[in-house]
């Protein structure tokens, strides 16, 4: 029996438009941090966050918490195998997303479903929808990796798909060239331009503080993911960096990997570098959205193999180093190192990045050329197309 508090949701709720919105990973919920509270906070939406993969796993950092601290309530859990011993594979990860998501999906009857990306625990968030007949609204697909297994992951979800909101023009053509139509992919850029455009950075102190990093003269910041399609998942490429970075004078804070296969020996790798070398170097599971932006402007070089070191660090002109071949055929969004595992090439790139001048405040906010490039910040294109209810006659499905 339904308690008064109860029905009374229900009748608030019963006129409003049902979406759903999946993140599995820290990197996910950063990028729709913004659109996700616009999408919270509205009064035509029930809006509700399916969270599911590293958020809810104590070895990747329990991200989840996160997301509370930013007042999100409306969550719905989905658990994973993660954090038993050993790790499921990511075939038996997906498989444990896909039941899971179906059924609060089969549930909850959302009208759409937003998912952003191309992880494993995104495709199988697409794959439920699908099945069931939802409606998905695809974030950042047309793009490529071609040394990471999300590059087929990203197109398949791009092809459940009904609507595409691309980081550039160039995916928005690639979506178009899979066969979808034109009116239904539009370009909004980087989803990171949501806080970017609206952030102001900390102290050095104050970071410190959030964090336990202690800066010195110069300061890098490093996030090696694993390389999936290769036989030592990368470990190759994340030992040449170390040893690159041994030569140089600077404190190092490292991030965790995401929850790929091999992420436990990276994770391995990197946590007994920085015990060895407990003078400079910091480890920690997660920044963060707010406090990695932070990083960005406070840090001298970014260095590793994660897609922000391709759009977001590009795009407030911090220095990059990119190892591997992990990005392999993304668009970089700003200028940006790219490097094979070559000790003497990371540790030359290292000292000559290290040695230039602090950026300007023009440099590190750069705000008016973003401006100039993108007047709009992507969360008001989505919503102002989401408040025209131009995808009620334009459904594929």
């Amino acid at each position: 029996m339904q308690s008064a508090n109860t029905k009374l949701v229900n009748v608030l709720t019963s006129n409003k438009t049902k979406i759903g919105i999946f993140t599995g990973t820290r990197a996910e919920y950063g990028l729709m941090r913004t659109l996700i509270r616009k999408l919270v906070d509205h009064p035509d939406y029930d809006t509700k966050l399916i969270v599911s993969g590293s958020h809810l796993s104590k070895r990747y950092g329990k991200t989840i918490a996160e997301i509370k601290s930013d007042g999100i309530k409306t969550i719905e859990k989905v658990k994973t195998s993660l954090d038993h011993t050993p790790m499921p594979g990511m075939a038996l990860i997906t498989g444990e997303v896909l039941v899971g998501v179906s059924t609060f999906l089969e549930r909850f009857e959302p009208e759409l479903l937003f998912i952003l990306g191309d992880r494993y625990e995104c495709f199988a968030a697409a794959t439920a929808a699908h099945l069931l007949g939802i409606p998905i609204v695809h974030l950042h697909g047309g793009e490529k990796t071609s040394g990471a297994i999300d590059d087929r992951l990203r197109n398949a979800i791009s092809q459940l798909s009904t609507w595409h909101f691309t980081a550039a023009e160039l995916y928005r053509e690639n979506i178009i060239l899979m066969g979808h139509p034109a009116k239904n992919v539009i370009c909004v850029g980087p989803m990171v331009l949501d806080m970017i455009l609206d952030f102001k950075p900390c102290s050095r102190s104050i970071f410190e503080a959030k964090t336990g990093f202690r800066f010195s003269g110069k300061n890098i910041l490093v996030t090696y993911h694993p390389e999936t399609l290769t036989k030592d998942h990368g470990m190759k490429g994340l030992l040449t960096l170390l040893e690159a970075i041994d030569r140089v004078e600077c404190n190092i804070l490292f991030t965790y990997p995401n929850a790929d296969q091999g992420s436990i020996e990276i994770k391995e790798a990197i946590l007994d570098y920085v015990h060895t070398h407990n003078e400079k170097c910091y480890a920690i599971p997660s920044l963060g959205q707010i406090q990695y932006l932070n990083a960005l402007y406070l840090f001298d070089v970014v260095a590793g193999n994660s897609s922000s070191g391709i759009i977001e660090a590009p795009l407030l002109g911090v220095p990059v180093i990119n190892i591997g071949t992990r990005q392999g055929g993304r668009l970089r969004f700003g200028k940006v190192h790219d490097v094979e595992d070559s000790v003497n090439r990371i540790y030359t790139l290292l000292k000559e990045l290290l040695a230039l001048s602090p950026r300007s405040t023009s440099q590190q906010y750069g705000k008016e050329e973003l401006l100039s490039r993108y007047p709009s910040a992507p969360s008001d294109i989505i919503l102002g197309w989401l408040d025209s209810r131009k995808y009620v006659n334009d459904s594929q499905i």
